[in-house]
C-alpha cells in the first residue's frame, strides 16, 4: 500500500491480514506510529520528521487533503467495495497485470511443484480425510463438442 502524497509506503505483511475500511487502515497506521513515538519518550527534536508525517497522515484520515491510495496486490487478495456498482467507480482505477518473475520468486510460486504428483510413491498411502485416500490423477482427454454460432 502506498500514499504518495504523504510519502507512506507499506510493504506486504506490514499490517498483517485485515478486513477493514480505509479509515480503519489509516487509524491503525497512525496508532502504531504514534504509540511507538510517544512510548520512546524522546523529545520532539529527534522525531520532528515523524511528527510531520503524523500530521500529514491525520490530514489524510480526516480527508482535509486529497490523496491517492495505491494497492499493489500481486496475488489479488485485496478487495475494495465499489459503492457505485454495477457502474464503475469514477474514483477507482483497476489495473490487471501479470506477476513478474521476481514477484513469483518472492511469493514462492516459482518453487511450487504443481505437476507430476501422480508418480510420487511417497504420497500413495497418505490419508487426506476420513475415508479418502490420495490416488494418482488419471488424465483423460476431454471430448469437447464444437457447434457453430447461431
Amino acid at each position: 500500500m502506498e500514499i504518495p502524497e504523504i510519502e507512506l509506503q507499506l510493504h506486504s505483511g506490514t499490517l498483517g491480514g485485515r478486513f477493514t475500511t480505509l479509515e480503519g487502515i489509516l487509524d491503525q497506521i497512525y496508532d502504531e506510529i504514534s504509540g511507538k513515538l510517544f512510548e520512546s519518550g524522546d523529545s520532539d527534536d529527534g522525531n520532528s520528521g515523524l511528527h510531520r508525517f503524523l500530521a500529514k497522515l491525520k490530514q489524510a484520515k480526516t480527508v482535509s487533503k486529497s490523496f491517492t491510495i495505491i494497492l499493489d496486490d500481486p496475488v489479488a487478495n485485496s478487495y475494495l467495495q465499489n459503492i457505485y456498482a454495477p457502474d464503475p467507480d469514477p474514483n477507482m482505477k483497476i489495473e490487471w497485470y501479470e506477476r513478474t518473475k521476481e514477484q513469483d520468486d518472492e511469493l514462492g510460486i516459482s518453487d511450487m511443484q504443481v505437476e507430476g504428483y501422480e508418480g510420487d510413491p511417497s504420497l500413495a498411502d497418505e490419508e487426506i480425510g476420513e475415508g479418502h485416500a490420495l490416488e494418482p490423477v488419471k488424465e483423460e482427454p476431454e471430448e469437447v463438442a464444437a457447434s457453430a454460432p447461431p
